[in-house]
């Protein structure tokens, strides 16, 4: 649990990631995308590319170097940032099905009369849970 800044109060985070002592990343509930420069004393949460009514539970974040980092979630959520966090874009994970989908309920009421109903269910979608960055060798 950590203390906001921007949301006057406190806030779940699942993974962090700091770069040094100073400037690090937070990811969690709702799609949320947090960053500190203070070492965690404040966040502030980020802009992201997910639409209002996506609100994917993030998983992971991890940054490779000063600028460039992944976020990984539900519904096969990958976002990237080259610009140290302040602007991220989506990825795709190129996997069939990775978002989840209303499973609809199929009701006869009388004959010849079927109503075709949402009521909430849904197929699984992926969830990606860590994201972890190597450094080639070369055979030498």
């Amino acid at each position: 649990m950590m203390r906001s800044s921007s949301e006057n109060g406190y806030t779940w985070g699942s993974a962090i990631d700091f770069l040094d002592s100073w400037n690090g990343w937070m990811v969690g509930q709702s799609g949320s995308v947090m960053i500190t420069a203070d070492g965690g004393a404040t966040w502030r949460r980020v802009q992201t590319p997910l639409a209002e009514n996506e609100r994917p539970s993030l998983w992971d974040v991890c940054f490779v170097d000063a600028e460039h980092g992944w976020v990984v979630g539900e519904e096969g959520t990958i976002l990237h940032t080259s610009d140290r966090g302040a602007n991220w874009v989506r990825q795709e994970t190129g996997v069939e099905g990775a978002k989840s989908k209303p499973v609809l309920e199929h009701i006869q009421r009388r004959i010849g009369v079927i109503d075709t109903l949402d009521l909430g269910g849904r197929t699984p979608g992926l969830t990606l849970t860590a994201v972890h960055s190597s450094t080639p060798t070369t055979a030498g």
